[in-house]
């Protein structure tokens, strides 16, 4: 794509927004499923995407600033679509009397929060020795790299590559192996995976 192909998009030429979804569809795709795992939902936001293009097309001066828009707008609207789920989901439970289903809330919760120990802990296994040692020193128990150095005979700058190594893995595994998984409880063992 060249900068006339660029400069035709901003003067709303149909066939250049045609050319370019189509070089992008499938990247994009798999970048939103990487976040929604239900695949009409990720069409709806790939759509939404391309709308969104179409609507600032006028934005933009060459081929190098559509790519890194389009993936950084999937991503956004991505983890806007979660957030929304997490909020709704909050927001009913606040709005539920109290009743005996109460209780069934509460087993839910209870469950996926032994789903998300269950998953994480599956995955840790796979981590080789030492950077499982450093996981569960530091993200299950919470102790500082400085901590977990002294206790393993390691330096802190080690745990910590250690550590983004291991975060890296678990993340990738997780995905790998649970993408069937309610994107809602993914993306919380997610959160519980920051640095």
């Amino acid at each position: 794509m060249n900068n006339t192909v660029i400069k035709s998009l901003s003067e709303i030429d149909t066939k250049t927004f045609t050319a370019i979804y189509n070089r992008y569809l499938q990247a994009l795709f798999k970048n939103i499923s990487r976040i929604i795992f239900h695949r009409d939902i990720a069409q709806d936001i790939l759509h939404d995407v391309f709308f969104k293009l179409w609507e600032n097309r006028h934005k933009f001066n060459d081929e190098q600033s559509i790519a890194p828009w389009l993936f950084t707008v999937s991503y956004n609207m991505s983890i806007s679509y979660v957030r929304r789920l997490i909020t709704e989901k909050k927001y009913i439970s606040l709005q539920m009397p109290k009743s005996p289903e109460e209780d069934l809330f509460q087993q839910n919760d209870a469950r996926f929060e032994e789903l998300r120990e269950e998953i994480l802990l599956d995955v840790i296994r796979l981590l080789p020795n030492r950077k499982k040692q450093v996981f569960e020193l530091c993200k299950l128990q919470g102790k500082s790299y400085a901590e977990a150095g002294a206790i393993l005979g390691i330096s802190p700058n080690t745990v910590k590559e250690y550590m983004n190594a291991s975060i890296k893995f678990v993340k990738s595994q997780v995905l790998e192996k649970y993408a069937a998984e309610s994107v809602v409880m993914l993306y919380m063992l997610a959160l519980s995976l920051q640095y």
